[in-house]
């Protein structure tokens, strides 16, 4: 399920044109198979938030001036195996000739 996840939220990411690092808090912060899947499939990276309040703290974002904010936590890269990223092709592949 982590995958699904994961290549859920990439679909999300691509549907709203993000891009730069992704933060991801709370208890998917903790899960590795979805932040390393959550890499793979978006070719970014991605930083496991060591903060709860990161909904607080983005919504004061959006309110200021402030248009960057430094994440702490674990940056995790895309992975070295290409195995993930097949995998997130595929996925994506076939989800898409499903229509």
């Amino acid at each position: 399920i982590s995958f699904y996840l994961a290549l859920m939220t990439a679909t999300c990411l691509d549907l709203i044109g993000a891009d730069g690092p992704i933060i991801v808090e709370g208890p998917f912060a903790r899960n590795r198979l979805f932040t390393q899947m959550l890499a793979a499939a978006t070719a970014r990276a991605v930083i496991a938030s060591e903060a709860a309040t990161g909904t607080s703290i983005g919504a004061a974002l959006l309110a200021s001036d402030q248009r960057t904010v430094q994440g702490k936590g674990e940056r995790m890269e895309p992975p070295a195996d290409p195995a993930w990223a097949i995998y997130a092709r595929s996925w994506r592949a076939a989800v898409d000739a499903r229509g």
